[in-house]
């Protein structure tokens, strides 16, 4: 009798977006699409109360035109993620954006369509979104200007020469 069985990998075996092969980020993308559901539920829950005044469709309208930058702002750094290639968690951005989408009906009921919170409050999110965004796939080349920094002049505040073979430490000696 043989207890033979095959070792147990630490590498998960590769997706298709892994190997090159597909679109990258499908969970991700999938997840971002139910999103859209969420949008749509939460611009007829905040329409709910306006449906009695004197259009209802063009309040429905203003309605998703107060919601919609919040899920779409998601959807671009989402797409600029894929551009880049970027490997990281896929359910965060799904579900920041689901929380920001329930913030954003918060913001709606407290003075309506075109008032100020919701105006601040989007305004607010399409900051942030774009600034942590922008960091994000920018990560590669914020490291570069660090270490340029670093050699340029930390160690020359430093009078000193860095622990590594540097390309910029080789061309130029240090005064």
């Amino acid at each position: 009798m043989s207890t033979f069985a095959p070792p147990i990998s630490s590498q998960p075996a590769p997706s298709a977006a892994a190997s090159g092969r597909g679109w990258p980020r499908a969970r991700e993308r999938s997840l971002l699409l139910t999103n859209l559901l969420a949008l749509a539920l939460a611009a007829l829950t905040a329409w709910a109360p306006l449906r009695h005044s004197g259009s209802s469709s063009q309040a429905l309208l203003v309605v998703a035109r107060e919601l919609a930058p919040l899920w779409a702002v998601f959807l671009l750094v989402h797409v600029a993620l894929v551009v880049r290639r970027v490997r990281s968690d896929e359910y965060l951005l799904p579900l920041l954006s689901l929380i920001v989408l329930i913030g954003g009906v918060f913001h709606l009921g407290l003075d309506g369509p075109g008032g100020g919170a919701i105006r601040t409050y989007r305004a607010d999110v399409l900051i942030g979104v774009v600034v942590v965004g922008a960091v994000v796939l920018l990560a590669a080349q914020l490291r570069r200007v660090g270490l340029l920094f670093e050699e340029r002049v930390w160690w020359r505040v430093a009078r000193d020469v860095p622990y590594y073979r540097s390309v910029p430490f080789l061309s130029q000696p240090m005064k």
